[in-house]
């Protein structure tokens, strides 16, 4: 009779080969996990974005949507300058080029245009940055970023301010389905980030920015 460790390495060395049959109870459990979270997913996109609204409160991020597209650089200039920011950094995506290029009086600082080293001096001297996310996670009020789209990271946790856009469409109920939904090249490089960073491991004192930004703020547009 095999050991514990026996199946365990036995199982590893044919998921490798590609081998390993799905069990029945590997099927059962599948489908009794998608029943149960069919059962509280919620029916409709709105619903979805109330959802994802919900546990962003939760982890201390902050929530902004905007029914119209066009107010997306109105907001942004508000919301920066009214916190004193001049300066911002943002990441690779086209989508986050447009926006920033609409607003007025801030410096913008795009980290693809410098290379390791000099990147990461820049940009750990900026205390915003803003960039796009590719999926929102309503369930646990996760972002998803893809390295293939941003082709940096730096702006993301770097900076102690981060400001993220994400379309409606783009919010999904849970992992599950992302996993179902994404291209399995950009599953290889995805980040999943739930609010500020933050740590209590030292004395159990909360300490926020200890892995990434101190702030999160998400604005969901159109």
């Amino acid at each position: 009779m095999k050991s514990d460790k026996e199946i365990i390495l036995q199982n590893i060395r044919e998921s490798l080969s590609g081998s390993r049959a799905e069990s029945s109870n590997d099927i059962e459990l599948d489908s009794e996990i998608s029943e149960k979270l069919n059962s509280i997913t919620p029916s409709t996109q709105n619903e979805l974005i109330h959802q994802f609204e919900k546990e962003l409160e939760k982890v201390n991020a902050e929530f902004i949507n905007l029914e119209n597209s066009e107010d997306i650089s109105a907001t942004l200039q508000k919301l920066i300058i009214d916190c004193g920011v001049n300066k911002i950094a943002i990441s690779g995506d086209d989508i986050i080029d447009n926006i920033s290029e609409s607003l007025d009086d801030i410096t913008i600082v795009k980290a693809t245009k410098y290379e390791y080293p000099e990147r990461k001096n820049k940009l750990s001297q900026i205390e915003t940055a803003l960039v796009f996310a590719g999926n929102g996670i309503a369930d646990t009020g996760s972002v998803v970023f893809y390295y293939d789209n941003t082709k940096t990271t730096y702006p993301h946790f770097l900076c102690d301010w981060t400001i993220i856009v994400i379309k409606q469409k783009l919010i999904i109920a849970n992992q599950f389905e992302l996993m179902k939904k994404i291209d399995l090249e950009k599953a290889k490089n995805m980040v999943f980030v739930t609010g500020p960073s933050r740590t209590a491991d030292i004395e159990k004192t909360l300490i926020l920015g200890a892995h990434g930004p101190r702030r999160v703020t998400v604005i969901v547009i159109p």
